[in-house]
């Protein structure tokens, strides 16, 4: 696993220190493996699980609130600048869901900014 930690932490280096922010989220990556593991247990879905970090082209966001806590998971494609898939808690969708959706929708050049 030892140098697909490296991997990911090179192909996701230029997106660490983004964040998107409203007055209630802060959106921001995943920086590293662990993270990602620590988000699937949270969060008690797939995403580390069915090995997300390994997967090209994918940036793998997490949505908290202002208090730090965990609401939503985001799947962005780095090759359409699309959100793949936002899930809560069990894949739910959160009250925050639509708020999500929008906040990033209207940051995704942030995004392909950092993608460039």
């Amino acid at each position: 696993m030892g140098s697909t930690i490296e991997t990911y932490n090179q192909k996701m280096r230029k997106f660490f220190d983004l964040l998107i922010e409203n007055e209630h989220l802060n959106i921001g990556v995943i920086k590293s493996v662990q993270e990602m593991q620590e988000e699937g247990t949270a969060m008690h879905h797939c995403v580390f699980e069915m090995g997300y970090y390994k997967r090209d082209n994918t940036l793998i966001l997490s949505a908290r609130d202002k208090a730090g806590n965990r609401i939503e998971t985001i799947e962005i494609n780095l090759e359409t600048y699309k959100i793949v898939q936002s899930r809560g808690v069990c894949n739910s969708n959160t009250a925050y869901h639509e708020e999500i959706i929008e906040l990033i929708n209207n940051n995704m050049n942030k995004i392909i900014k950092k993608a460039a």
